[in-house]
């Protein structure tokens, strides 16, 4: 049975986005696609079920920092997790200052990845 409770995976590649929807679906997990930051935007703005989002940060007609930044404007409520190839130390620390909640490296641990889920979705093991 699915909760009641919506993942976006902002992702324009096709690959790392059925790995995810394929994670969160055995863990019966709904889960919405934006394939570029104003649709992520767009999402978040009109789907208040949305409670996480994976952020890519690469992706095309908005970087996913600059969509992070719209969508805290107006729902702070939403957990932004960068989704990013690029984890340098600095740039971590700037993802988190610029509005991020918290960050996972490409290519995704499917460990982590459940890990971060259950964190956020206060879900029990």
């Amino acid at each position: 049975m699915k909760n009641n409770q919506v993942v976006l995976i902002a992702e324009d590649d096709d690959i790392s986005f059925q790995f995810l929807q394929t994670v969160l679906n055995k863990m019966s997990i709904s889960s919405l696609r934006a394939k570029n930051g104003e649709q992520a935007v767009n999402i978040c703005l009109n789907s208040p079920e949305v409670k996480i989002v994976f952020m890519d940060i690469k992706m095309p007609k908005l970087d996913g920092l600059s969509a992070t930044k719209r969508i805290k404007a107006v729902r702070p409520d939403v957990i932004i997790i960068a989704q990013t190839a690029y984890a340098l130390n600095s740039e971590k620390a700037e993802l988190l200052r610029e509005g991020c909640d918290d960050y996972i490296s490409k290519p995704i641990d499917m460990d982590l990845f459940i890990k971060i889920v259950k964190k956020y979705l206060n879900l029990n093991e």
